[in-house]
């Protein structure tokens, strides 16, 4: 009889054991999943970071700048024509700031002051495979006009200069304080400060400035170029001396040359 209860004790107590394994087991195999998931969960995040990072970087990569015209202007867009020709679709909206120049500064602009030939400056992201722009802010700029040609009047007292272009026209350039006015310095090879006490009548410039609103033939110069005409009677002269030299006589070159040179000057 002992032996039967005893029999009966260690059957209950080993069942009991099993069981107590088999939920141990299956409460391990039921977090296994969830701990995965977890996982999972963190692998996916680490990536969303990851590529959040890389087009932060792309669109910072992406900010660009350009110069241009203004053409084929609509309400949400215009091609942007660059100085050496390249057309870029650019798109504005009702967030893009728009900025025109003031009468001390720049100030805020519209729309509306968009228009077709105008000069602008644009900031924004840049596709590089659409070649389109979406525009964040805009810069109207001043309508800037090149000329070159040579001076035919100076007036110093009026500080305006008058040049004849390549195409017979003549142009008042009106020098103002903050006109940047550089030339050419033949000994240093290189260009220098210039001013209005340095132009010659027959002097060459290139003048890049603002045209008047009621004369297009006067210009508010903002940049000049000065190339003196010595620049180019020295080049005639040694012509001419290169081409008379075999003729010239060995005792009177040396002397001649001096002489000449000093009563020019004077």
């Amino acid at each position: 009889m002992k032996k039967q209860i005893i029999l009966l004790t260690s059957i209950f107590i080993i069942g009991f054991l099993f069981v107590g394994i088999s939920r141990a087991q299956e409460d391990q195999e039921e977090a296994s999943p969830s701990t995965k998931a977890t996982t999972n969960d963190e692998k996916v995040q680490l990536l969303k970071d990851k590529l959040a990072t890389k087009v932060a970087e792309l669109r910072e990569s992406q900010k660009r700048g350009f110069f241009g015209t203004i053409a084929a202007l609509t309400k949400t867009s215009f091609t942007l024509v660059t100085p050496d020709e390249t057309e870029i679709k650019v798109k504005f909206d009702e967030d893009t700031l728009i900025y025109k120049p003031g009468t001390n500064s720049t100030v805020e602009g519209t729309v509306a002051d968009l228009k077709n030939t105008e000069t602008v400056a644009v900031l924004g992201l840049f596709d590089e495979e659409n070649k389109s722009h979406s525009a964040k802010v805009i810069l109207l700029q001043e309508d800037i006009r090149f000329v070159s040609g040579t001076v035919s009047e100076i007036d110093t007292k009026a500080a305006t200069l008058t040049l004849k272009t390549n195409d017979d026209e003549s142009m008042l350039i009106e020098y103002e304080r903050t006109t940047n006015a550089q030339e050419f310095d033949p000994e240093e090879k290189d260009l220098v400060k210039s001013g209005l006490s340095r132009f010659e009548i027959g002097d060459r410039a290139q003048v890049w400035g603002t045209p008047d609103e009621n004369d297009v033939s006067n210009l508010a110069a903002s940049r000049i170029l000065r190339m003196p005409q010595e620049l180019f009677v020295t080049e005639d002269v040694a012509g001419t001396s290169t081409e008379s030299s075999p003729s010239a006589t060995p005792k009177s070159s040396p002397k001649a040359s001096p002489k000449a040179t000093a009563s020019e000057e004077e």
